[in-house]
């Protein structure tokens, strides 16, 4: 499925009935993934690879090290009490819960994986009123999935990553490192209360939702409580546990809560743990996993090595995740198409190797679009900035590499030539932004950093001259204009792009944008033309103090 296309790649991130911004700042609580019911295309016969092997990959740390992930921020300072009829719920510790089949929750709900596209909207959440452009183009080719058939996948954070709470006063006794807002100590009291009430938010504005993603990824500093340690002490310091219980009760109350919706976690927390171990939880029974990783060099082997003990563990089902923007670098401003496209080549490569394995079913692949590494780093790439970068990576799953019949695919659906060494990109939705940023990251550092190491200003006009108010008005006459010129530009293209954000971006992401990426380069011109101008008047008189 496509999420950008031709006019913006054909996809959808959003499911249509989302209208109204009230309910976009809803789902701005959570993490949301999207999710394509179907492939609009049939996937290819995919030719064997290499024998499959069991070997257990042992990571460093207990959770993987392969970039960080990112969360949400809620709307509000506390979790409202809403649903207090589901209060009764109690989830159960690993071993004493009623399990539903895995088999029973899968069968008949899809033929084909899905192709999954992620809006993260923790940052820089694009108005509905743009998102809206996207299910209209969407419907515009091969009738997607018998017109637009489209599921919200929500993720809601429920154990690492919960920065988004544990950073209000009132949640610090729930943190599992005291200083740090990252993960929650599951052992605290309070804690269930309050993973379960976000998660009933949530389940009932989706009550749809068939699918339900709960992170549980990189749970920083699992263990480092005092309550985790004295557990620690009296379960033979078995952090796997510690870990696994959490997510299993969470994973209890789920069905509980909605005995219809499916489960996803995020891997990485379960890279150190034995395949017995996991087994013994009797997660595998109601949730998958969903394997990530995001670098363009990604071992295939070591991904293998992955599914086969997953595949050991019990789990029926099992889930990717790639990246089309937000993991190669975290103050990213500009998306590095050749770098998504090669980690797309390598998913391409596993997917191809599903039918080695017998008794785990491919799901789906989820194209991860991050806005922040996580909840207190900078924005990454703006979500128009990456729909080239999106449309490629879609065509290269689809095809396995990004050869001629899918660069005429992507060169349809954005209007434009193909050259990945190229920056011109058609008029899908967003291009003019797209366009901006380009103009901005190429073009206004640089233009500033010139003029302001022109001889002239270097020689006649340096920081101890404007700081004492003394220099030769004929000096800085020879740069006056063409300084005034340059903020008159820069001025007028930002008055432009500003209008352009305002149509797409909340205020808050158009501020926070202009002043990692902008500000600090035009309020340099300013500072300058200010100065020049009360100095020129001066007429080279003795230094003022």
């Amino acid at each position: 499925m496509y999420l950008c296309s031709g006019r913006f790649t054909r996809g959808s991130f959003t499911d249509c009935s989302m209208t109204n911004v009230k309910l976009i700042r809803l789902i701005i609580c959570c993490l949301v993934i999207v999710a394509m019911v179907k492939f609009f295309f049939r996937p290819r016969e995919y030719k064997t690879t290499n024998a499959k092997t069991h070997d257990i990959v042992q990571a460093v740390n207990f959770w993987a090290s392969d970039g960080a992930r990112k969360v949400v921020e809620p709307q509000e300072d506390t979790i409202k009490k809403e649903n207090q009829d589901n209060q009764d719920v109690k989830p159960q510790v690993v071993g004493n819960q009623e399990q539903e089949k895995v088999e029973d929750v899968l069968d008949g709900v899809m033929t084909d994986p899905l192709k999954i596209v992620h809006l993260d909207l923790k940052g820089a959440a694009p108005k509905v009123t743009y998102l809206a452009q996207v299910p209209e183009d969407i419907e515009e080719i091969k009738s997607l999935a018998t017109q637009h058939k489209l599921q919200l996948i929500p993720l809601v954070q429920a154990f690492g990553h919960m920065e988004f709470v544990l950073k209000h006063e009132k949640f610090f006794k729930l943190r599992e490192v005291d200083t740090f807002p990252n993960s929650l100590n599951s052992l605290a009291p309070g804690s269930i209360e309050l993973v379960q009430e976000m998660l009933t938010q949530v389940m009932k504005k989706h009550p749809e939702a068939r699918w339900f993603h709960i992170g549980a990824d990189e749970v920083r500093g699992l263990g480092e409580s005092e309550d985790s340690k004295r557990w620690l002490e009296a379960h033979s310091g078995d952090m796997g546990k510690l870990f696994l219980n959490h997510v299993t009760a969470v994973s209890t109350f789920m069905k509980k809560l909605n005995k219809g919706v499916k489960l996803i976690l995020w891997d990485d927390m379960f890279r150190r743990l034995g395949a017995d171990t996991i087994k013994d939880s009797g997660l595998q029974d109601f949730a998958s996993l969903m394997i990530w990783k995001y670098t363009p060099n990604m071992d295939v082997k070591e991904i293998g090595n992955l599914i086969s003990k997953y595949e050991e563990a019990g789990f029926k089902g099992i889930w990717f995740a790639s990246a089309f923007k937000g993991a190669s670098g975290i103050d990213q401003l500009w998306t590095p198409i050749l770098h998504h496209l090669k980690n797309h080549e390598q998913w391409h490569k596993v997917i191809a190797s599903m039918p080695e394995y017998k008794s785990i079913k491919y799901l789906g692949i989820a194209l991860t679009g991050w806005q922040r590494y996580e909840h207190h780093t900078v924005l990454c790439e703006l979500f128009p900035v990456a729909i080239p970068s999106l449309a490629v990576c879609l065509q290269t799953l689809k095809h396995g590499q990004f050869e001629i019949e899918a660069q005429n695919e992507v060169q349809r659906f954005l209007g434009c030539e193909i050259d990945l060494s190229a920056s011109d990109w058609g008029s899908f939705p967003g291009s003019d932004i797209y366009e901006m940023v380009k103009k901005i990251g190429n073009s206004l550092g640089r233009s500033v950093d010139k003029i302001m190491n022109s001889y002239h200003i270097r020689g006649s006009f340096s920081v101890y001259n404007r700081k004492r108010n003394f220099a030769n008005p004929r000096n800085l006459g020879f740069f006056q204009e063409d300084l005034k010129k340059l903020m008159d530009e820069w001025d007028n293209f930002l008055m432009m792009f500003r209008e352009r954000m305002e149509m797409i971006f909340y205020p808050d992401t158009l501020e926070e944008w202009m002043e990692e990426n902008v500000n600090q380069h035009i309020e340099r011109l300013h500072e300058m033309v200010v100065d020049v101008d009360r100095i020129i008047v001066l007429k080279g008189q003795p230094k003022l103090v």
